[in-house]
C-alpha cells in the first residue's frame, strides 16, 4: 500500500498543518491506494533507479527489466542518462543529476492521478 500525506516542502501552509497533525496525534494521509504487482515494479525500480539490479528484478517479479521498462530504458540510454550493463541499468553522472525528473516518468497514469 502507498500512502500520501499531507506534507510538502514547497508549501509553507501544507507544511504547517503536517505538523500540528503529528502533534495532535492524527494521522496525516491524504490518500492512498493498493500496489497491484506494476505498481510494485515500478516502486522497486524508483527505489533502485540509481542502479538496478536485473537478476534481483527477475527473481522478484518474475519479469525481465528490459521489457517491462523497454521505452524508459531506450530514451534514457540515448540521452545519455543511463548505461545498460548485462547486470545491471545504471544512472550517468547525468541521469543522477536529472534524477527527481526521471522517477516521475516512471510513474503510472493512476500514480499521477493519486499525487495531484
Amino acid at each position: 500500500m502507498h500512502v500520501r500525506n499531507t506534507y510538502d516542502i514547497r508549501s509553507a501552509k501544507a507544511t504547517k498543518e503536517y505538523i500540528q497533525k503529528i502533534r495532535k496525534g492524527i494521522l496525516s494521509i491524504e490518500t492512498g491506494f493498493i500496489f497491484n504487482k506494476e505498481e510494485k515494479m515500478r516502486q522497486d525500480g524508483l527505489y533502485n533507479l540509481e542502479r538496478i539490479d536485473k537478476k534481483e528484478f527477475q527473481n522478484a517479479f518474475q519479469e525481465n527489466f528490459e521489457t517491462i521498462f523497454s521505452s524508459f530504458r531506450t530514451e534514457t540510454i540515448t540521452l545519455d542518462l543511463a548505461i545498460d550493463t548485462k547486470d545491471s541499468f545504471i544512472l550517468t553522472k547525468k541521469g543522477i543529476q536529472y534524477k527527481d525528473l526521471l522517477c516521475h516518468t516512471l510513474f503510472s497514469e493512476s500514480v499521477n492521478q493519486t499525487e495531484k
